[in-house]
């Protein structure tokens, strides 16, 4: 039987870690849990090694503080002679039959990677079952589609969402590259362009999601001018890395700079509003 094995970064998350694990558990398929700790200092250990004693499919995977994809690769690794490795995030919640889902639409389109849609449902009520969106019935994803968009049908894309299942063999022959430094910005588009660059099939089904339902503490920092800086110097370098396939796969291609203005500038015009809001929370938090 086709075995599959789930790797999770995580970094100081330990309430995420806590709400989220029992929908993990509860993905049909999954062989293993694998939880690659980057250097987290907070109870995210203890609370993994103690639902170990309940579940023994929980591993934990600790690793001096270097990054996501380090920890990504590091879990790809200790994954043994599985066939497919699930990527997830630690806030990431999905139906239990994600990896079936995913599993089918690879197999039918003999895809290396399959994706889905991924839905921000913070501040709503619903686990996604009762949430609507309009169907892109032109099929038309790329990069710059939010990644709430639903096709009609199966597509073939490199434009996939983190929350891929994805051949064993493919995720260690490439690997999440740590060059993207800061937040990683790209650095898992950068990975599905790679592999889609070397003539390798992935796909997008509208048959299952994924989902993100509140904001947790911890992680990595999120200051916001140190986060923004490193978009847009991840954001460059991705772009002049990949410029040639994203001349044929971007609509209306405009270069490299031109392209990085289009992804920069709502975010600098967004700025000043982030800025203000951060500053309002701390006041509230400090009293």
């Amino acid at each position: 039987m086709t075995e599959i094995k789930l790797v999770c970064a995580s970094y100081n998350r330990e309430q995420a870690l806590r709400n989220t694990l029992p929908n993990k558990l509860a993905i049909s398929r999954v062989a293993e849990l694998i939880f690659v700790l980057d250097g987290s200092t907070d109870g995210s250990k203890k609370f993994l090694e103690e639902a170990r004693l309940i579940d023994d499919r929980v591993r934990v995977i600790e690793q001096p503080n270097s990054g996501v994809q380090r920890a990504r690769n590091h879990g790809v690794q200790a994954a043994g002679k599985c066939d497919w490795i699930l990527f997830l995030d630690d806030d990431d919640l999905v139906p239990s039959n994600f990896a079936e889902e995913l599993l089918a639409a690879a197999e039918e389109n003999d895809a290396v990677i399959a994706g889905a849609p991924w839905l921000n449902l913070v501040g709503t009520k619903t686990d996604g079952r009762g949430f609507t969106i309009d169907v892109d019935e032109d099929q038309n994803v790329n990069l710059r589609s939010h990644p709430n968009v639903i096709t009609a049908e199966v597509i073939r894309t490199p434009f996939v969402v983190s929350c891929v299942l994805m051949r064993t063999d493919v995720a260690r022959a490439y690997s999440f590259d740590s060059t993207f430094g800061g937040n990683a910005w790209r650095e898992e588009t950068d990975m599905f362009l790679r592999i889609w660059s070397d003539g390798h099939t992935i796909v997008r089904t509208p048959n299952t999601y994924a989902y993100l339902d509140r904001r947790y503490p911890g992680g990595h920092s999120k200051a916001i001018i140190r986060y923004e800086y490193w978009v847009m110097r991840n954001e460059l370098a991705f772009l002049k890395r990949h410029q040639k396939v994203l001349r044929t796969l971007q609509p209306g291609w405009r270069g490299v700079y031109r392209e990085l203005f289009v992804s920069i500038a709502p975010r600098l015009r967004n700025l000043p509003r982030l800025v203000a809001v951060r500053a309002r929370d701390l006041l509230v938090s400090r009293g």
